[in-house]
C-alpha cells in the first residue's frame, strides 16, 4: 500500500490482514480494494519491521463500511 504522510512524502507500507475466507463470507472481493482508492485505517506496528503493519481497522468510504478486526463484522459509516 502506498501511504501518503502528513507532510506529503509518500511511503511503501506492507499491511497485514485477516485471511481471504472471512472477507469472503463479509462481501468483500477484489474489487473492495482498487488501486489508487482511498482508506482510512488504524494500524497496529510491526514488532521487527518498520514498514509492515497489522490492520485493526479498515475505514472504506467509497463503499461506506468500517471493518473492524476482533468485530469481524461490516458496519455503515
Amino acid at each position: 500500500m502506498m501511504a501518503i504522510q502528513l507532510d506529503g512524502t509518500d511511503e511503501l507500507l506492507t499491511l497485514d490482514m485477516d485471511n481471504a475466507r472471512e472477507f469472503d463470507r463479509l462481501g468483500l472481493d477484489q474489487s473492495t480494494f482498487l488501486p489508487g482508492g482511498k482508506l482510512r485505517v488504524i494500524l497496529n506496528p510491526s514488532h521487527s519491521i518498520s514498514t509492515s503493519f497489522y490492520v485493526h481497522t479498515i475505514e472504506h468510504p467509497r463503499l461506506g463500511f468500517r471493518y473492524v478486526t476482533n468485530v469481524r463484522t461490516l458496519d455503515r459509516l
